[in-house]
């Protein structure tokens, strides 16, 4: 069975300064709301062996290249309230004229960044949306990016370039989420 973290590693190990902050595997049972979507064995592997897996690595001259914290199904229920308690704290439901909290209801972040970005399963369709944290400071920007069509759509994509951080993400995505043609 294909696992792609375990596929990341081995390459990143052998391109750049890998630091695993956090690797936890174990057996477990899917009992999250990812149990509502079509997951393939690749995909749920994952969901089904890992507690936690953090890793950042960097180039030879200690630049960073990427960051990774995956957020495990045990955890998906509590991130979400995370989220939506970031949300009543930092803005004023009551006058969402982005449709910020019709978004955040529905989001479960399924990876973080460091900046605390994050890629998030929408459970109104089964796409995953960026979260952008600055979404709260007045105006659009990336938030509600598509970044995959579905939780299958992320893995497949993102591992080809081996989880990367990007800056900017509109830069690599289109209509369809993450453009594997993009340079």
């Amino acid at each position: 069975m294909r696992d792609y973290f375990s596929d990341m590693k081995e390459y990143l190990n052998s391109h750049y300064k890998l630091t695993i902050k956090n690797e936890k595997k174990g057996t477990l049972v899917i009992n999250s709301v990812l149990q509502n979507f079509s997951l393939n064995e690749t995909t749920k592997y994952i969901y089904e062996h890992y507690k936690a897996f953090e890793a950042t690595w960097y180039d030879a001259n200690n630049k960073y290249i990427g960051s990774i914290n995956f957020v495990p199904d045990i955890c998906l229920e509590k991130e979400h309230e995370e989220l939506t308690a970031i949300m009543d704290e930092c803005y004023d439901v009551d006058l969402d004229e982005l449709n910020i909290v019709e978004d955040i209801m529905h989001w479960y972040p399924l990876f973080y960044f460091p900046n605390g970005d994050a890629f998030c399963l929408d459970i109104r369709n089964g796409t995953v949306a960026f979260y952008e944290h600055e979404i709260y400071e007045g105006e659009k920007n990336l938030h509600g990016l598509l970044i995959a069509t579905s939780i299958n759509d992320l893995y497949e994509k993102w591992s080809r370039f081996h989880f990367k951080d990007v800056y900017d993400w509109s830069e690599v995505a289109n209509e369809n989420g993450i453009d594997l043609d993009n340079m």
